[in-house]
Parts: structure tokens; C-alpha cells; sequence
């Protein structure tokens, strides 16, 4: 499935009239011509943390191009400027490593939840080669991102019912990472409110083993995770609630 994933991630190119809504790449580069790690402007109406994914992929290749052009900024600029498409393909390369993630870890949440490996096999084929799935995870949109932090965070949760050792650490895991993906895309807070609803719920019943306190600091916790990272690019998320 990996590699199947990998297979047309170039579709398009090296035109790249077929992207309009990968913003990402254009606002990494725009961020690192003003030298800074920090969306400029409104740059980044959301995404912010598929932006800063971008920015550790892209930052690499930038200073290897930069050495083989004698670190001369207006060479490197101008190759990329012909090459535009190679940093959309970097950005949709971002996309297959989170698609990896979302397939390890949906696998491990079928196993968590007692599934026969054929029925796994078959589960994961028919969801992963879902047209639609399939088609928006080929790109550097923000949707992908978004669903690996949230199969993420429903792992973690699987694994705090299920496991009788350090539950608690993983309900801090499962509230993290879906902290990160509603810092990401703010649709991604109905999952969070969800998933601190159901815990509350798991607690008043007993069959979760956490204290008041620890619940409330956890809650806390991934509120801070979500406001600091808003707060990296609160310019571009002021403008989208504009």
C-alpha cells in the first residue's frame, strides 16, 4: 500500500496549474526568502502544523540546492522558480509519510480491537484504495495531516481502555494528539470535544482509573498545545475567521 502511494505522487507535474489549493509549499519558500521558520502574513489560513511539516521537509533540500549553487540566494531562488513543481512533489512526499503513519496505526488499532489479520488485510485495502481517499491523500492538502493526528489520537484512546499499564499515559497521548490536530484544522475540535467527553464519561463510570486532577491537567495541557501553536500563526487564522 506504501508503494502504491508513492505511484503518481508527480501527477501533473512539472505543471502546476493542477494545485490551487496546496498552499503550503509557496508559503514555506515565502517564509524562508523573509528568513524566518514563522508563516508570513496571512500566508497560511490553516494548516499550521502540515506548514511546519512542510518546512522540515523542504528546509534540507533549499540548502543542498543553495551549496550546489555556491550558496548563491538569487541561483537557488531561480531554480526553484523553473522547478517549481519539485517542491510540491517534497510537500506530497510530507503526505505519503503521514499516509505510512495513519496505515501502521490502523492496523494497530484493528489488532486492539481483536480483528482476524484477514479481515485487517481486507479492511485496510478497502479503505486505503477508497477513490476518495486515495485521491486527496496524493496531494499536500491539509486533510492528511489532520486524519493521521486523529487516527493517532483514537489509538492512543483504544490503548488506554484496553491496557491495564501506564493508561494514563496514553490518554495523555490521545488528548495531545488531538490537540495538534484541531491546532491544525479547527473541524478536528469536534473529535477533541468528543474524545474529552467520552473520557469524562469513562471516568464517572469507573472504568478508566484517573484522577480528577490529572484529567482537568491533561485538559490543560492540550489547551495550551493548541492555543501556542494558533499563536504561531495567528495572523492567517484571524484572517480565516475574518
Amino acid at each position: 500500500l506504501t508503494v502504491l502511494y508513492l505511484v503518481g505522487v508527480w501527477y501533473g507535474f512539472p505543471s502546476t496549474s493542477i494545485v490551487f489549493d496546496e498552499m503550503f509549499p509557496g508559503s514555506v519558500l515565502r517564509a524562508m526568502s523573509a528568513l524566518s521558520f514563522l508563516p508570513q502574513g496571512t500566508d497560511v489560513l490553516y494548516g499550521t502544523v502540515t506548514y511546519f511539516l512542510n518546512y522540515l521537509f523542504i528546509a534540507p533540500v533549499v540548502f543542498i540546492v543553495g551549496l550546489l549553487n555556491s550558496l548563491n540566494a538569487s541561483d537557488t531562488k531561480l531554480f526553484f522558480i523553473e522547478n517549481t513543481w519539485s517542491i510540491y512533489l517534497i510537500a506530497r512526499l510530507v503526505s505519503v509519510a503521514s499516509v505510512v503513519c495513519i496505515m501502521l496505526w490502523v492496523r494497530d488499532i484493528l489488532v486492539i480491537t481483536g480483528s482476524a489479520a484477514l479481515h485487517r488485510i481486507i479492511i485496510m485495502v478497502l479503505t486505503m484504495s477508497n477513490l476518495i481517499v486515495f485521491t486527496t491523500f496524493h496531494t499536500s492538502k491539509v486533510w492528511v495531516v489532520t486524519c493521521a493526528l486523529l487516527v493517532g489520537s483514537l489509538r492512543y484512546f483504544l490503548l488506554a481502555l484496553t491496557q491495564n499499564k501506564n493508561s494514563n499515559h496514553f490518554l495523555y497521548g490521545a488528548f495531545i494528539f488531538s490537540a495538534i490536530a484541531t491546532a491544525n484544522f479547527p473541524l478536528a475540535g469536534v473529535f477533541l470535544v468528543t474524545l474529552t467527553c467520552w473520557i469524562a464519561y469513562l471516568i464517572y463510570q469507573k472504568r478508566i482509573d484517573m484522577p480528577g486532577v490529572s484529567f482537568l491537567r491533561v485538559i490543560m495541557v492540550s489547551a495550551v498545545i493548541t492555543v501556542g501553536i494558533i499563536l504561531l500563526n495567528w495572523n492567517g487564522v484571524l484572517a480565516q475567521l475574518k
